[in-house]
């Protein structure tokens, strides 16, 4: 099986965007017990720099093993952090997320909270850089 890779844009702000100078890995994890049953999830991903293809925005699921359930609620949770603005004030575009592994015994919810966790957790080692 191959990757599935998504092409997306998120709402353009008037503000510039910056993106990432190099690849940078990610880990994200979500714990939490409700109601006597336990929720956990783990995404483990890489942000890289986007320039090719149409749109701002890549996501690459290189799990295969995720439903499409799952890999639904891994993307929300990665557009929900990208629509936040980092360190530099600008929203980051330009880049592709690819998601390397991420656990398959939880609920969407956690997945999606796991998968943004996981891009902040990327987004604090990156180094911003105007898009070229």
């Amino acid at each position: 099986m191959t990757a599935e890779l998504i092409d997306f844009d998120l709402d353009a702000s008037d503000r510039p965007v910056v993106t990432i100078a190099d690849a940078v890995n990610g880990d994200g994890g979500y714990i939490r017990e409700r109601d006597g049953s336990q929720q956990y999830a783990r995404i483990r991903l890489t942000v890289a720099a986007h320039r090719d293809g149409p749109s701002s925005y890549r996501f690459e699921c290189r799990d295969q093993s995720l439903s499409a359930l799952m890999r639904a609620a891994v993307l929300d949770g990665i557009k929900t952090a990208l629509t936040e603005t980092f360190s530099t004030g600008h929203p980051v575009g330009l880049v592709s997320v690819a998601v390397i592994e991420g656990s398959t015994n939880t609920t969407a919810n956690a997945m999606s909270l796991a998968a943004c966790m996981a891009v902040k957790d990327a987004f604090r080692r990156a180094r911003f850089v105007k898009p070229q």
